[in-house]
């Protein structure tokens, strides 16, 4: 239908526009490419239903109303993030594409902080900070072939009232945000009741088989961890359906208390958020440095 096609709006300005990704396949990605009625088309559909779309036109659009070609630099610093003082966190912004260099730098901080990052050159980082409040960050990227740049700004927040983002554990501290799904989104028994909450079966039987049963309609007879699991983009956190269905930016998805992302990052209105990116981000680990998993 309309409304699910319009739903990947964003999906699809990523796929097609920003990484080139799609249409799948050299021919049907040639013929796409190649007439440029077609990107043109597609491009008025999806750009009112993306994210920022006054922006869309700057980002895609040439001076002689043509569609830019993919392979625009795109530098990705990743999503915001809380921590507490002096605990490292990781910054990772692999998912950037078309850039060969890159340089981190703190833009601001509160007044006193000692704040770095452990390579300042790297895709890849640790960053840490001695004093709570907010810090913006921002993440250049150059291409040293075609002199493009590209920059991407990210805010983490101090705060000591949480756990430390390498301490989380998924049995102790992930899993208690899971609680509500067995009742509001799944029924052990029966299958599927709706498609609202966090896409997890609450089913945490370690010693099923591994795998999908006979009925395609069942739950796959995986621990709850394994099936989390399936649900998590360890490089480009964001793309996580673990984080994207239940704060509604996922078709079937629903808004859930906690996972309110138009709230400011390190609010009580987004604190499962920031809680599930924090896990992931460190790794998603089972059962943290010294917690044991069953």
């Amino acid at each position: 239908t309309w409304k699910k096609f319009i739903s990947h709006a964003t999906e699809i300005e990523r796929l097609v526009f920003n990484e080139g990704r799609m249409p799948l396949g050299l021919l049907n990605y040639d013929n796409f490419w190649n007439d440029p009625e077609k990107s043109s088309l597609l491009a008025s559909f999806i750009a009112p239903y993306v994210d920022d779309p006054d922006a869309f036109e700057s980002r895609h659009v040439k001076s002689d109303g043509s569609i830019n070609f993919p392979g625009q630099i795109l530098v990705r610093a990743g999503l915001d993030r809380v921590t507490r003082e002096n605990a490292e966190i990781t910054l990772n912004a692999s998912h950037s594409l078309f850039a060969d260099s890159y340089r981190w730098s703190i833009l601001s901080a509160p007044a006193g902080a000692v704040a770095g990052f452990s390579a300042a050159d790297k895709i890849r980082t640790d960053f840490s900070a001695d004093t709570e409040g907010e810090y913006l960050l921002s993440l250049s990227g150059s291409n040293s072939d075609n002199g493009q740049v590209g920059i991407d700004e990210l805010i983490v927040v101090v705060d000591n009232t949480i756990v430390s983002p390498r301490s989380l554990s998924f049995y102790t501290d992930v899993t208690t945000e899971l609680s509500n799904c067995a009742t509001e989104c799944h029924s052990i028994g029966g299958g599927i009741q709706t498609a609202v909450g966090i896409p997890v079966w609450w089913v945490d039987d370690l010693s099923q088989p591994q795998g999908f049963p006979a009925s395609e309609s069942d739950p796959p007879s995986l621990g709850l961890y394994e099936n989390a699991m399936t649900r998590v983009n360890l490089e480009n956190v964001g793309d996580s359906l673990i984080l994207k269905k239940p704060s509604n930016t996922h078709h079937y998805g629903g808004l859930r208390p906690g996972f309110d992302t138009s709230n400011p990052i390190g609010t009580s209105q987004r604190r499962a958020y920031d809680l599930f990116t924090n896990w992931i981000s460190e790794g998603a680990v089972c059962g943290g440095s010294t917690i044991q998993c069953p």
